[in-house]
């Protein structure tokens, strides 16, 4: 399964600075300068702004705080520019395999229950490496499952759980049908467990 913060703001994108490998002149006064024009654009006592939730602009003035503590203290800049080069090359990789992977509907999916085998003992669902429909092993846990097979052969090559299903709309808000409906429509990007070949898996989630 895939999920990612990855398109989040970097320190660099909120403090108006150039990112790596533009950013390897900066001196400490340019990003003081930096730091100093964010917190009078985004500092509620500094400008004018629309009135919103306190947690919000505190999380905006933390954010600019915790970027300016890390550019301007060299040996914390150069362990995050590494991260953010690593984190820049993943969100690449996983933008084309995005637009590649076909999109289906979770109704397509067949259900039933399987035995999941984790990679380790405690792993979670999202860990999954192979299943079966035999008798159950003390490496396995029974779980109610969505699955598909895939043109490489595999049967049951795509297996979706109810908590994978959570964890990919947790992180969005609820909308409202004209009939007055909570739902959140859900993407699951998900690879086969033979070939390289991954799927969008489409979804809408109801409140319990």
């Amino acid at each position: 399964m895939i999920r990612s913060d990855l398109d989040s703001e970097s320190f660099y994108d909120v403090l108006g600075l150039l990112p790596p490998p533009h950013a390897t002149a900066l001196d400490p006064a340019e990003i003081r300068r930096a730091y100093h024009a964010a917190l009078l654009i985004h500092h509620p006592d500094k400008q004018p702004r629309p009135k919103q939730p306190e947690t919000a602009r505190s999380a905006t003035v933390d954010r600019i705080i915790e970027a300016y503590a890390t550019l301007s203290t060299p040996n914390l800049r150069a362990a995050y520019d590494k991260q953010l080069t690593g984190d820049q090359h993943v969100l690449k990789l996983l933008h084309r395999i995005s637009a590649q992977a076909d999109k289906i509907d979770l109704e397509d999916f067949q259900s039933g229950e399987l035995c999941l085998f984790h990679r380790e003992e405690g792993g979670a669902d999202n860990d999954i490496t192979n299943f079966s429909h035999h008798s159950p092993s003390p490496a396995c846990v029974i779980k109610h499952v969505w699955y598909r097979s895939c043109r490489c052969g595999k049967n049951d090559a795509y297996v979706v759980t109810q908590s994978m299903l959570e964890q990919a709309v947790d992180h969005l808000e609820w909308s409202i049908d004209p009939s007055g409906q909570l739902f959140k429509d859900g993407d699951l990007l998900i690879q086969c467990q033979r070939c390289s070949t991954w799927l969008h898996v489409m979804f809408t989630e109801f409140p319990a």
